[in-house]
């Protein structure tokens, strides 16, 4: 995953749709007030064709010009030298890493650029404009890859993640440092995945995972 396990970028997407949606709407949507205007699933261009009627692409536009300009006010030059040791890890082991994500992939372009990170991922998958489809995305992965579900895990930051896992029949490992919400659910949702508080703990869980494969 990307958004809140590779980066902590909630705040500079919100940012980008509250001043989207405000410039289009000729309203002011302040940045608190993001989670109830706006619904992560669709890629942003998704949550902005569903918050407007219409001025779709001008306003995907806006919002991705918006996205680039704000982009080193939220992120640093690089990923976290942390995770970055962990692709290593992965590669080391003979594996592969595939960043799977909700995002949409212009988005994702941007941001993977900016911190020069393209070279540490051998595939890439992006979601849809119509919500949240990481378990058909997980699918597809598999069959161009020849995987077997057993073959590879996830690694998420949110209950929909786990449930998008659990259905496509893959391990997930589900990560708290940058978002505290997926520790709200159910007990009975939190013991069927592995959790990791910390990048340090996220390292470990994957050293054990690729040294099985």
């Amino acid at each position: 995953d990307f958004d809140g396990t590779l980066v902590d970028s909630f705040d500079l997407i919100n940012r980008c749709l509250c001043e989207t949606v405000g410039h289009f709407k000729n309203i002011i949507i302040p940045l608190e007030k993001a989670k109830e205007y706006f619904k992560f699933g669709p890629t942003e261009e998704g949550i902005l064709q569903k918050s407007l009627t219409s001025n779709h692409k001008e306003a995907y536009s806006y919002f991705l010009n918006l996205y680039n300009s704000y982009h080193n006010e939220y992120f640093p030059k690089t990923l976290d030298q942390e995770l970055i040791n962990i692709f290593s890890l992965i590669h080391e082991n003979g594996c592969k890493v595939i960043l799977l994500t909700g995002r949409g992939k212009e988005t994702l372009s941007i941001s993977l650029a900016k911190l020069d990170a393209f070279k540490y991922f051998d595939g890439f998958y992006t979601g849809s404009t119509l919500g949240e489809v990481k378990c058909e995305l997980l699918n597809e992965l598999m069959e161009e890859y020849g995987f077997s579900n057993d073959e590879i895990a996830y690694v998420g930051d949110s209950y929909r993640d786990t449930l998008s896992c659990k259905k496509a029949k893959v391990d997930c490992i589900t990560v708290t440092y940058f978002n505290k919400e997926c520790m709200k659910k159910p007990d009975d949702i939190k013991q069927s995945f592995t959790i990791a508080n910390s990048i340090s703990e996220l390292k470990n869980i994957i050293s054990k995972v690729v040294k099985k494969r």
